[in-house]
């Protein structure tokens, strides 16, 4: 079963670190942060699927984020944010679709 409020909060968490640090240079700290948000994702989110394979992406893009070397060779940091922003949203879609199927079934 899905922790939904605990996969929620660790998206937002990985959320407000994108945003708030610069990317394109190491930032150990960081990517510590991201990956303890992923695997708060990956003990909550019931094994599923979809949202096991978002969250190791988010991990791989974080990677990314922290190296400048790799981050330019997919656009700059601005564009690896934005990949991990868009798996993220598509773990809140899942947890919403997830959310909504639980309701149905009651």
């Amino acid at each position: 079963m899905i922790d939904i409020p605990g996969v929620a909060q660790a998206v937002l968490e990985i959320r407000k670190k994108v945003e708030t640090s610069l990317g394109g240079f190491k930032d150990d700290q960081a990517l510590t942060a991201i990956k303890g948000s992923v695997g708060v994702i990956r003990r909550r989110c019931g094994g599923e699927p979809g949202i096991l394979q978002k969250a190791g992406s988010i991990e791989t893009w974080a990677g990314m984020l922290y190296s400048e070397r790799k981050s330019q060779g997919y656009g700059g940091p601005d564009r690896v944010k934005g990949f991990i922003y868009e798996d993220c949203q598509s773990i809140v879609d899942r947890l919403r679709a997830s959310e909504a199927g639980s309701l149905e079934a009651e």
